[in-house]
């Protein structure tokens, strides 16, 4: 088999990224955001591409949808999303203050 290189340049990255997003927000899909269970404070956190619910409190942030559980919102509160470059860490939450929870 032959190889081929095919470069992506950075605009049609993001416009691909817009594409993807604007095809998932009108079908209702986004990320969603669920703590580590058992905790008080969401020192944990799962993200996964899934549907809204009717239940779901939505954040549109840009093109993309993210869901929250009305449950679980309370505990979200005071974070923020960010991601880390540390490959053990990737996307993560961050108090407002800027500093990352200890995770036990």
């Amino acid at each position: 088999m032959d190889t081929v290189t095919l470069s992506v340049s950075p605009k049609a990255v993001g416009k691909l990224k817009d594409i993807l997003a604007e095809r998932c927000r009108n079908r209702g899909i986004g990320f969603r955001l669920l703590p580590t269970a058992g905790r008080e404070s969401p020192n944990g956190l799962t993200i996964k591409l899934d549907k809204v619910t009717e239940a779901d409190r939505i954040i549109l942030v840009g093109e993309m949808l993210i869901f929250v559980e009305p449950a679980v919102l309370k505990q979200f509160n005071g974070w923020r999303l960010d991601y880390s470059e540390n490959e053990d860490v990737g996307l993560c939450l961050m108090r407002t203050n800027g500093k990352r929870p200890e995770i036990e």
